[in-house]
């Protein structure tokens, strides 16, 4: 976990008691499923760029407050890029998936609750793997 999202994870429940507002007002403001924003809170997950935006406006706070101070705007825009393009890559990818075929579990088409943490997981894949990758690049 990088700087930034530890940073996230200690801020938003932070803000949220700060706040008296719960785990699942959130949720329900992001229509995402408790569990996705216990996970975000647990650090299991991040959300994307679009999500913390929504999140700021849910608790009357700027971004700053969540994801860092004005010093680390270069990191931040640095890392909004990757994000966007991780979320593009993943929404393209999950949209070829919903539209040649419903996805399945067990023969079964998933819910938009199961949808919905399949493309997190993915995300967090994708972070994960471009992380690695700018590690080996350091090392070369």
């Amino acid at each position: 976990m990088n700087n930034i999202e530890e940073t996230f994870r200690i801020n938003l429940k932070k803000y949220l008691k700060e706040k008296k507002k719960t785990q699942k007002e959130l949720a329900e403001y992001l229509e995402v499923t408790p569990a996705i924003v216990s996970y975000y809170i647990k650090g299991v997950y991040s959300p994307r760029m679009d999500k913390i935006d929504k999140i700021t406006k849910f608790l009357g706070v700027e971004r700053s407050d969540l994801i860092g101070h004005n010093s680390d705007l270069i990191e931040e825009k640095s890392t909004k890029t990757e994000n966007q393009d991780i979320s593009t890559m993943v929404d393209d990818l999950m949209n070829n998936l919903n539209s040649t075929q419903s996805l399945m579990y067990k023969g079964e088409p998933m819910d938009e609750t199961t949808k919905e943490l399949v493309r997190a997981s993915i995300e967090q894949a994708a972070r994960i793997a471009m992380a690695r990758h700018k590690e080996s690049k350091i090392d070369d």
